[in-house]
């Protein structure tokens, strides 16, 4: 089937068996409250790997924290305001020149006017993000442009910044071991949207799985889940005070599953877990916006998570618990959040920055020397909270 409406009424639950895809002769808005892609073949797709996605796309995920969830057979947790895969995931949005740049002028507060390299592809409307460059680890702030000078790098933003952010118009990595000080820019806006309706504070998410279950005629039946986005934008999604993650990987053992160049931003809770799961490839990326962990993997092999930006990890201040409790918190945890137990093999996490953080920019497991189970190289932490146990750019336990 092929959806080629302009926008649809809210559905209740969509459950996809065989093949569904947009249209690519108009904008597109699905909007539903439940999102299921299960059975033989069974796929959604938005643009082809040969051919990307030209127009807009959007499917806004609808539903408030006390609605009831959804509840699926197999391995499958329940939930609500969901897409839920365990088929295929193609997604290919039409590539934006550039993820990320720097400011090559100074940024002052209560400034509306950025400087950035030339030749980018920013046009008036594009979500971008700064990154904080001093001791304040919230200091990063998200702005829209009005205009771009694709010639001097000039921009105008809509509102004016909350505070300073420093640049010059070359890297100061001569200077600093190769580490270059100025603020990080990214670009969040995709063509390709998944959103969570803006209600309550509660965001929607993405689970891919792979999936046991019973056919008609009693007999098990496996399902496999495997997710391939390029140059997508996943706003307002996580669930606050949960492990429901904007985007999540939970018992998908099977497929090989890819999201790179795409944006993950806006959420009150986890940016992207990866749990009990394998053949995960999370590259190129940016993260903006998340608490209180951008990144986590745990129990899981054949991990890539490389050449990722992430900018303002900020502390949770709504969840309940009593006086002993320690909120461990950071911009990524690979393998670290369940400490020992949470056992991992063949894990990459190489050149990756994390600029805004509580306690740790990384958080990662030893191993022995003898074991070559973690590859940790090239990653650059800033702008991280210190407290009486914290304040690192890693941590290794």
């Amino acid at each position: 089937m092929v959806l080629d409406i302009a926008e649809t009424p809210i559905i209740e639950l969509l459950q996809i068996h065989g093949r569904f895809s947009f249209s690519d002769e108009l904008d597109v808005h699905l909007r539903a409250r439940h999102i299921s892609i299960r059975g033989d073949n069974s796929e959604f797709n938005i643009g082809t790997p040969f051919e990307a996605y030209t127009h807009k796309a959007r499917i806004t995920l609808f539903g408030e924290k006390e609605e009831n969830a959804i509840f699926f057979e197999g391995a499958w947790s329940p939930g609500s305001k969901i897409l839920a895969n365990a088929g295929r995931i193609g997604f290919y949005g039409t590539p934006r020149a550039k993820a990320m740049t720097r400011l090559t002028q100074v940024a002052f507060k209560d400034a509306t006017e950025i400087f950035v390299e030339p030749g980018l592809d920013w046009v008036p409307g594009d979500r971008i993000a700064i990154a904080p460059t001093s001791f304040d680890h919230e200091g990063g702030e998200d702005r829209f442009i009005s205009t771009y000078d694709s010639t001097t790098g000039k921009a105008v933003l809509t509102t004016p910044l909350r505070i300073y952010h420093w640049g010059q118009n070359v890297t100061s990595a001569n200077e600093y071991n190769g580490v270059d000080l100025r603020a990080e820019v990214i670009l969040l806006t995709r063509n390709i949207l998944i959103a969570g309706e803006d209600v309550k504070s509660w965001g929607a998410r993405i689970l891919t799985s792979d999936s046991v279950e019973l056919d008609t005629t009693g007999n098990i039946r496996m399902r496999f889940g495997q997710t391939i986005m390029d140059s997508v934008e996943i706003y307002n999604c996580s669930q606050m005070d949960s492990y429901d993650a904007a985007l999540m990987w939970e018992n998908a053992k099977t497929l090989q599953s890819s999201v790179t160049n795409s944006a993950i931003h806006n959420g009150l809770g986890w940016g992207v877990r990866i749990e009990s799961s394998a053949n995960v490839v999370f590259s190129n990326n940016v993260l903006y916006d998340f608490r209180p962990f951008g990144v986590v993997a745990d129990y899981s092999s054949d991990l890539v998570i490389n050449e990722n930006v992430l900018i303002k990890v900020v502390e949770r201040t709504t969840i309940e618990a009593n006086w002993n409790y320690v909120d461990r918190k950071g911009g990524y945890a690979i393998c670290a959040v369940y400490a020992s137990s949470a056992a991992c093999t063949n894990v990459t996490v190489n050149d990756n920055i994390a600029a805004g953080a509580p306690m740790a920019g990384f958080w990662a497991m030893m191993h022995n020397c003898d074991e070559e189970n973690l590859s940790f190289r090239g990653n650059v932490a800033h702008s991280i909270a210190g407290t009486n146990s914290g304040g690192m750019g890693a941590i290794f336990f």
